[in-house]
């Protein structure tokens, strides 16, 4: 007989049927939202960069390389043939002026000196002695001029004495004629006499003079010895740092061999090089700015090299701020060379969404969607592009490279996190 269901039970399997068939209508719509999510694209917020259009002002620049050097950069080298004996401090010290650097060994040149001024007192000794033989001989002449001052005096009394008696009829012609020849004589020794005074006295003329140039000369050799001496002990010229020094003990320097190098670090430029298909439009004065580390230093072209080497064009700028707290000797940074400048123009940050192209496609937001648009563009520089059409100021536009998504025409945008 059989047994009547309780109406507890007729409830449970009537439960029991609804969970069973709301389970499967969850499921069916959970697999049709799962279908339709894999037949339409989609992207991941958290994959891209979007940034939104405005309008403002562009500088058109061209792209260089750079790296930052101190403004003022010394060669230290060797004012002797000489070997490093010492070394006080090494590259990356910092130095006051006047901090000696290293010490080369003057024992060589120390004995060159020492020579040079012996020989110099023998020089001054032999001239001397030359000076008081000339002297001497001229005191000679001049001894003899007096001596022969008072014959002439004495023969002209005679020839006059002559003269007289040969009037009176005490004397003849013949004595008065000799009495002449002897006083003509002696006139024209005299005349010798002066005639030698006169040239001892210009040889001890230039003597002196000889001397005094040769003394000159070697003066000037010590001088320019003594500052050799002075300079094997290498001091810092100004306050900087040391960029380079020859840390070999022992080994041997020629003169004006480099031995080491210094740099003036409270002032900076940047050597920089391009393209040469791009020469013809950097000249001097051009503004630069500069990125280091994201910081942005402005600047202009002070210098730019007369040739091209290996397909690239070497110049200089020199910075609105070379003092800047940012900059550090050899650090490399971007160059961008300012070209031209638009005002008031329509235009979105830069980014990997732009290649170069004047005409490409993007992905614009609007609502939940990124809807592909066609984008025409004009100058740009390392931070904005010009957008000539296909987007207008407010707009909001994915600025990553979406290359790969460019088949579509629409990307649906989730929230959902990357894992």
């Amino acid at each position: 007989m059989d047994r009547e269901i309780s109406l507890k039970e007729i409830r449970k399997n009537k439960l029991k049927k609804i969970i069973l068939v709301g389970g499967v209508f969850v499921c069916i719509v959970l697999s049709i939202m799962v279908f339709q999510s894999i037949l339409k694209p989609n992207i991941n917020k958290s994959q891209i960069r979007t940034c939104i259009v405005d309008k403002g002002k562009i500088e058109a620049t061209i792209s260089a390389r750079g790296v930052i050097v101190p403004e003022f950069e010394s060669v230290i080298t060797s004012s002797i043939a000489s070997k490093i004996i010492d070394v006080y401090h090494r590259s990356g010290d910092i130095v006051k002026k006047g901090d000696s650097i290293l010490l080369l060994d003057k024992e060589e040149i120390m004995n060159t000196r020492k020579k040079m001024l012996e020989d110099k007192q023998l020089k001054n000794n032999d001239s001397r002695n030359k000076q008081l033989e000339f002297k001497r001989a001229l005191n000679d002449l001049k001894i003899s001029k007096s001596i022969k001052e008072l014959s002439i005096k004495n023969l002209e009394s005679y020839m006059n004495e002559a003269r007289i008696l040969e009037d009176l009829g005490g004397g003849t012609m013949e004595e008065v004629e000799q009495a002449e020849f002897k006083l003509k004589v002696a006139q024209i020794e005299m005349k010798q006499l002066d005639k030698k005074i006169e040239q001892q006295q210009t040889r001890i003329e230039i003597e002196v003079e000889s001397r005094r140039i040769e003394e000159g000369f070697q003066d000037r050799k010590l001088k320019v010895l003594e500052k050799q001496i002075e300079q094997a002990d290498v001091k810092a010229e100004y306050d900087g740092v040391i960029t380079w020094v020859n840390e070999e003990f022992g080994k041997t320097v020629g003169r004006k061999e480099t031995i080491a190098r210094m740099a003036d670090l409270s002032t900076y430029i940047v050597n920089c090089s391009i393209s040469d298909i791009h020469s013809e439009k950097i000249h001097l004065g051009c503004n630069v700015i500069i990125d280091v580390n994201s910081e942005k230093i402005l600047g202009t072209i002070s210098q730019i090299s007369a040739s091209s080497s290996n397909g690239e064009v070497s110049f200089s700028v020199k910075l609105a701020d070379e003092k800047s707290k940012f900059l550090r000797p050899n650090l490399a940074v971007n160059v961008y060379v300012i070209t031209s400048c638009k005002e008031d123009v329509v235009r979105v940050r830069n980014g990997g969404f732009y290649n170069g192209s004047k005409k490409l496609s993007v992905f614009k937001i609007e609502g939940g969607e990124a809807i592909k648009v066609k984008l025409e563009t004009g100058v740009n520089n390392y931070e904005f592009v010009e957008i000539v059409s296909g987007l207008s100021p407010g707009d909001e536009l994915i600025i990553s490279d979406m290359t790969d998504k460019l088949r579509h025409e629409k990307l649906t945008l989730i929230e959902q996190q990357e894992k």
